[in-house]
C-alpha cells in the first residue's frame, strides 16, 4: 500500500487543495535516490499501481484520489 500526500491546484480558479492518493496495492521499482542533510533535496521514487488480481475478494481499484476542501471543513 502507498499513501501519498499531495497539493493540487484547480487551473480554472487557481484554488489550491490538499489531498491524498491511496494505492491499495503498489510495487516499488527498487531504484531509490535519497539525499539527506541541511540542503533541500528531491527524493526520486517510482511506484506502479497494481490491481488486486482476479479473485472475487480482490479489489480492482488502482487508486483513490481524495481531495480535502477547507471550505467544507467543520470547526469543532
Amino acid at each position: 500500500m502507498l499513501i501519498a500526500d499531495v497539493f493540487a491546484k484547480d487551473i480554472c480558479t487557481e484554488k489550491s487543495y490538499y489531498g491524498k492518493i491511496i494505492y491499495p496495492k503498489a510495487k516499488a521499482s527498487g531504484n531509490f535516490d535519497m539525499q539527506f542533510g541541511t540542503d533541500p533535496s528531491v527524493q526520486s521514487m517510482e511506484f506502479e499501481a497494481l490491481s488486486g488480481g482476479c479473485s472475487s475478494t480482490a479489489t480492482k481499484t488502482l487508486w483513490d484520489f481524495i481531495v480535502f476542501d477547507e471550505d467544507d471543513a467543520a470547526v469543532l
